[in-house]
């Protein structure tokens, strides 16, 4: 589960990353 956990917050910071650009 916290696999999973750091993969998720991975996503949503490349996201956030990827909406600034």
């Amino acid at each position: 589960m916290q696999e999973k956990t750091l993969v998720y917050c991975y996503t949503i910071v490349y996201c956030e990353v990827i909406q600034l650009y």
